[in-house]
């Protein structure tokens, strides 16, 4: 993991670990595969699914389709070997905020 010091902004770590996977639950912003495609790192190497579990969000899913070979290939194989889920869900939780309920630093699609 020392490889993405300084890097973190763009790998974005919500509000913490998943009480029933004991996991730390990671969001990968789509700007991230440049970095690590050119880096040559391996999120499965720096994020084992042991210990992490790897999501984007349905804005990053639909960019990959635009983004050209041979990192649209890198992508689709860490996606896959990672077993990295899309979900909707994604925010920050800012207990810091009085006033202002969790759900408000989130956002999960468009109200009804």
């Amino acid at each position: 993991m020392d490889r993405l010091v300084g890097f973190s902004k763009r790998v974005r770590r919500p509000w913490g670990i998943d009480p029933v996977s004991k996991k730390r639950t990671i969001f990968v912003d789509h700007c991230v595969w440049d970095f690590l495609f050119e880096r040559g790192i391996a999120l499965e190497d720096e994020f084992p699914a042991s210990n992490y579990s790897v999501l984007i969000t349905r804005e990053a899913e639909f960019e990959i389709n635009t983004t050209p070979e041979p990192l649209k290939s890198f992508i689709q194989q860490t996606i896959v070997k990672c077993d990295i889920a899309t979900d909707a869900y994604f925010g920050f939780q800012d207990d810091s905020r009085a006033g202002f309920a969790n759900s408000d630093s989130s956002l999960s699609g468009f109200p009804a």
